[in-house]
């Protein structure tokens, strides 16, 4: 063990000097450009194969699929549900945009850019400009893998994010099931079903709903790995994940700190310190984060500070009390302007109230006697500081068309907290009976009309008019002109 962990201090040591002082802003961007698409290759290869080995004892459960077979079905229907009112289109221009070329190039040339010029000669299209975006660089990974199995086609990102939507909706089932059984996972998918702005994203091209689902995915296996300490594939499958966590939005890499808090609970828990080769690996996955941020050193425009007036820096506290007015703004619209559930935000508002007081009284017996509760509280914790940080943010007005999107891990924050907290405070015996004939109510009777009334949609003018050149340029049918 002494040597496992030397080695991990030297492996650590040498990511940190690498990523943060061996190489030039152009030499880091270079890299990444390069070797950015093989490392992310590397990262979900070990991920699977870590998550394959670690699941791969529990197919046995399978077996009992009479139980699991309801709350699955309402599970993909919840995901069903996000995909019928909302047009699938581009709904953030120019990010989407952005994210498909850099796609184009992952597929054509194994290059982590985007294409910025190019020419047609002879039929041949030709790139001769391109460059380094600063978007991280998992999602149109995952979509230049799509081109790869089926041929390039705009549409796959669409694909993705659907099937992205059905993953996203179950494991909101089973952390709620290791909380609070089957009805409490059955709770969390009817609470997340009732944001308008989840089906918004989920029909769109952006990388917003897989970073739900990588915050999602890490919660749920960090569960998995507290509740048996000792078996050290599901720690290399918790902490793999959170390594592509890290590299899904730009803030994403925040969520190290909660990871970072269960792998010591976990050595708590195991009473020892444990170094599996996931662990071992992960500093050397994670290099790219610090060179890719290497892309705002070399152009100050990347941070787009010009597009909001009196903005100075992207992050300061000057900006937190603007921004909680917008973020009330959006939580407590009630006319159908903003993609908001007024129920998510009121009942999820108190249950995060509830869940500091909880944390506060009970974290002792909870490390001790709830695995389960415990990560999830560790991570709860990590969205709290996530939150206050996008609220920090010089564009981090939730109220705004392109700026919604924002709030999402802000969402789980509320919704978890809810479903935590939920079994102490309602002491009666059908209350999960309760939160989920509300939330079926507030379904039916407030998202449903504000989906069909789509006006979050079209107040975004500059989407709407790329959609319809784009509709426009197709109906000609014409070679040349597309």
């Amino acid at each position: 063990m002494s040597r496992r962990l030397l080695l991990f201090i030297l492996i650590a040591a040498f990511a940190l000097v690498f990523g943060l002082w061996s190489l030039t802003p152009w030499q880091a961007v270079s890299f990444v450009r390069l070797a950015g698409y093989w490392m992310i290759l590397a990262a979900t290869a070990a991920f699977l194969f870590a998550l394959g080995r670690s699941l791969r004892p529990e197919w046995g459960e399978l077996r009992a699929w009479r139980s699991w077979l309801g709350p699955v079905v309402i599970a993909v229907a919840a995901a069903g549900f996000l995909h019928l009112h909302e047009p699938h289109e581009y709904k953030i221009v120019a990010d989407e945009v952005v994210l498909q070329l850099t796609a184009k190039q992952m597929h054509e040339t194994r290059e982590a850019s985007l294409m910025v010029r190019g020419y047609d000669y002879a039929g041949n299209f030709t790139s001769f400009a391109s460059i380094v975006d600063k978007r991280p660089l998992l999602f149109p990974f995952l979509v230049s893998v799509l081109h790869d199995l089926t041929g390039y086609r705009p549409a796959n990102v669409f694909a993705l994010n659907a099937a992205l939507s059905v993953v996203l909706m179950i494991l909101m089932l089973l952390i709620g099931r290791r909380v609070g059984g089957w009805p409490a996972g059955i709770a969390a998918v009817l609470l997340l079903a009732t944001v308008p702005l989840v089906a918004q994203n989920a029909c769109g091209a952006g990388f917003e709903l897989l970073n739900l689902v990588m915050i999602a995915a890490v919660i749920w296996l960090g569960q998995r790995a507290a509740e048996a300490p000792a078996d050290s594939e599901r720690l290399n499958a918790f902490v793999l994940a959170g390594v592509l966590l890290a590299q899904v939005r730009y803030e994403s890499v925040l969520f190290l700190a909660p990871v970072g808090a269960t792998v010591i609970y976990l050595w708590w828990r195991r009473r020892e310190i444990a170094l599996p080769w996931g662990l071992l690996l992960a500093p050397l996955l994670l290099v790219v984060c610090p060179l890719h941020h290497n892309v705002f050193k070399l152009s100050q425009a990347a941070w787009q500070l010009n597009d909001i007036a009196g903005a100075t820096a992207p992050f300061s506290l000057s900006y937190f009390y603007d921004n909680v007015g917008h973020a009330l703004n959006f939580f407590l619209c009630l006319d159908g302007q903003q993609p908001n559930s007024v129920l998510v935000a009121v009942a999820g508002a108190l249950g995060v109230g509830f869940f500091v007081l909880l944390f506060y009284r009970e974290h002792r017996r909870m490390f001790s006697h709830d695995p389960a509760a415990a990560v999830l509280s560790l991570f709860l914790l990590g969205l709290c500081a996530h939150t206050f940080f996008m609220l920090c943010y010089f564009w981090g007005r939730w109220d705004d068309a392109i700026i919604h999107r924002l709030s999402l891990p802000a969402h789980l924050l509320l919704i978890f907290s809810l479903i935590l907290v939920w079994p102490r405070i309602v002491t009666a015996r059908r209350r999960w009976q309760v939160l989920t004939g509300v939330s079926l109510v507030y379904l039916v009777g407030f998202t449903m009309p504000s989906n069909a009334l789509h006006r979050f949609t079209q107040v975004n003018f500059a989407a709407r008019a790329t959609n319809w050149l784009g509709q426009h340029i197709r109906a000609l049918g014409d070679e040349s002109a597309l």
